[in-house]
């Protein structure tokens, strides 16, 4: 395989790829495996594909090796359950080196990737958020519960 690279986050595929140089804060651009719709592999092609800086919490590396899984191929044929509607970059597995992270901030909230990580990132804190206000709320009831007996 070329040396790549692919922003790591829970849905991206590491089939994206770059050459360039890159720091956690700018766009890179790249090649990537894309299926332009699912039903054969002879719609999977290289094409330049842009790569967005990695959203807070995320990493970037630059891939060397690609594998395409059982589920992968499937996806491609078009015979897969989760098969994405539309264009889509297949594999779920790399090997590489890590070139950039970027923390886990507050700001996660507005992260806006091209692969839709900005709505799984308010969705994560958002159930946070309800585990912390369930928690503080059984501790009152707790607290309320003891001071009555």
């Amino acid at each position: 395989a070329s040396s790549t690279s692919s922003t790591s986050s829970p849905t991206s595929s590491p089939a994206s790829s770059s050459t360039a140089s890159c720091s956690s804060t700018v766009a890179v651009t790249g090649q990537a495996w894309v299926c332009s719709k699912a039903g054969s592999l002879d719609r999977l092609s290289l094409r330049p594909h842009l790569l967005p800086p990695p959203p807070p919490g995320h990493c970037r590396i630059r891939v060397r090796a690609v594998g395409l899984n059982f589920a992968d191929i499937f996806a491609i044929l078009g015979l897969y359950s989760a098969t994405p509607q539309g264009s889509f970059i297949p594999g779920l597995e790399l090997a590489g080196v890590v070139e950039a992270v970027t923390p886990l901030t507050q700001t996660s909230a507005t992260a806006t990737t091209t692969d839709g990580s900005r709505q799984r990132t308010q969705k994560t804190q958002k159930t946070q958020k309800q585990k912390t206000q369930k928690k503080q709320t059984q501790k009152k009831q707790k607290q309320k519960t003891q001071k009555t007996q």
